[in-house]
């Protein structure tokens, strides 16, 4: 897989299929899907300007973001981490993402 342009934490983006905007509060997640057993997301969210409401978090992947709509904070550690992140991607072909 290539690698992403990974968006900062902080960034508020509108994803395919939901109707707010999330803001960005992690990224590199695998989680339990109740039918396709462990999967990986690029990036959790939470709808902006909500913020974290009981648990919601929505899963998604970057390619299902259709606009950045504000870039989060931007320094060498974020850079660091989305390289981390990609690296892991690239060295483990078996994690299984849900496509849009």
């Amino acid at each position: 897989m290539a690698k992403i342009d990974l968006y900062p934490l902080g960034s508020i983006v509108r994803v395919n299929g939901q109707p707010k905007r999330l803001m960005i509060v992690s990224r590199g997640l695998s989680v339990k899907h109740p039918k396709e057993g462990m999967v990986y997301f690029d990036y959790g969210g939470v709808e902006y300007p909500d913020g974290l409401v009981g648990a919601r978090i929505c899963y998604f992947n970057h390619d299902m973001v259709r606009e950045l709509v504000y870039a989060g904070y931007d320094d060498e550690d974020n850079r660091r981490t989305a390289e981390f992140i990609n690296n892991y991607v690239q060295e483990h072909p078996e994690l299984k993402r849900l496509r849009t």
